[in-house]
């Protein structure tokens, strides 16, 4: 096995570097190992070998479009086995099956054994490049329109791209040959178009971190401007006092926000929740909840619900989810155009918690309670309820 993990890394990593040869090598050799692996896993199901082929062209066609979610300097295995297992789990999703038989497993259980016995595949090239953005769908239809016309499941790519372009294509002469040739999307077929389509549009990985980190930085601005426009600056920061408070509660929602940040370019990588530790994340709710728990102690019992309450505990309680949206909002699409997380409940989790910290960053330049415990209790809790929100939605919104 680890000779298999040496050989597939060394190849994508050619692969991102520019090298075609080395892709279509690396996407021959990953196929056979993805045909063993679903064919175990679907047998247990009493599924045909050819739901197996689908998976493997579907789950070849999602490397190709996600190759940029791979971090270099990573074992690769663990990268593919989350991709393939996440496919497995969605077509037992949709085929309403039950996915008691996809365990929690080692990734090197996918490359352990390899099938060079190809099945026929149920999906025709319309399906299949439908998973494909507009420019690399083009791609591929230029490539194979340059080439003979092989009819697959009915259609053609030269019909696709036909009626892309507003030409009606032709009508099959004899609609049950139609039906009868679906399947013949040959897998190594789909190797050669994507490999086609790698020479024209290759893709390096640094740049998914940069989009990212643009999008919160964005998500911050927005919420910056939401505030004043509809909250509004606080007076006296002139005063020294007001000040300190403002870069406490500044400190700790960017801690906050760049330590999500930080996991949720992890997160987003098929198989890197694997490298997201929550308990880091939560390092500054405990810092602040220590200094508020000291803070009250060295204050009269009398004063306590005051330093915890405040004067706009209600309006904090509103201000911060209700400014999280447009934050929340952006990191969401960004996450779902540049990423391929695989734990949706965790990835949610971070994009929630991101959106809340860039929200309670706008919401304190308005804030005028200057006590170590509201924001603690306020700041910390507003922003913990859109984590909340965020691992709720993440299932439904980052579905890929």
């Amino acid at each position: 096995m680890l000779q298999v993990e040496e050989e597939l890394r060394a190849l994508l990593i050619a692969s991102l570097a520019g090298s075609a040869a080395d892709y279509r090598r690396f996407l021959g050799r990953l196929g056979s190992h993805l045909r063993a692996y679903y064919k175990g896993k679907l047998a247990r199901s009493g599924r045909t070998d050819t739901e197996a082929e689908d998976l493997v062209q579907e789950t070849l066609m999602v490397i190709h479009v996600r190759r940029h979610t791979y971090d270099v300097t990573q074992p690769v295995t663990p990268w593919i086995h989350a991709i393939a297992r996440y496919k497995l789990i969605d077509h037992f999703r949709r085929t309403r099956t039950a996915a008691a038989d996809v365990p929690v497993e080692d990734a090197g259980v996918l490359v352990a054994r390899d099938d060079h016995v190809a099945a026929e595949s149920s999906l025709d090239v319309e399906r299949l490049l439908a998973h494909l953005p507009p420019k690399m769908r083009n791609a591929i239809l230029s490539d194979e329109g340059r080439g003979p016309e092989r009819r697959r499941g009915g259609r053609t790519c030269r019909d696709v791209r036909d009626r892309d372009q507003g030409e009606r294509p032709p009508r099959p002469e004899d609609p049950g040959q139609s039906r009868g040739r679906q399947g013949e999307m040959k897998t190594d077929e789909l190797i050669g178009l994507l490999g086609a389509s790698f020479e024209r549009e290759p893709v390096g990985a640094p740049w998914m971190t940069r989009r990212l980190a643009l999008a919160v930085a964005v998500g911050a601005t927005a919420a910056l401007c939401l505030a004043l426009a509809f909250l509004g600056l606080r007076p006296g920061l002139t005063e020294v006092r007001p000040l300190l408070f403002l870069a406490f509660k500044f400190s700790f929602a960017a801690a906050v926000g760049s330590l999500a940040l930080r996991y949720l370019v992890r997160a987003v990588r098929p198989g890197g929740e694997s490298r997201v530790h929550l308990g880091v994340a939560a390092l500054p709710f405990l810092v602040v909840a220590a200094l508020a728990c000291v803070s009250l102690l060295m204050a009269p019992t009398e004063h306590w619900h005051g330093m915890v309450s405040g004067h706009t505990w209600l309006e904090c309680l509103i201000s911060i989810p209700v400014i999280a949206v447009v934050p929340f909002a952006v990191v969401t699409w960004a996450v779902r155009r540049f990423g391929a997380p695989t734990d949706l409940v965790r990835a949610g989790a971070l994009v929630g918690l991101s959106a809340g910290a860039v929200s309670a960053l706008g919401y304190s330049l308005h804030c005028m309670d200057d006590t170590v415990p509201f924001v603690a209790v306020w700041y910390g809790g507003t922003i913990a309820m859109c984590t909340l929100v965020g691992a709720l939605l993440g299932p439904r919104l980052l579905r890929w």
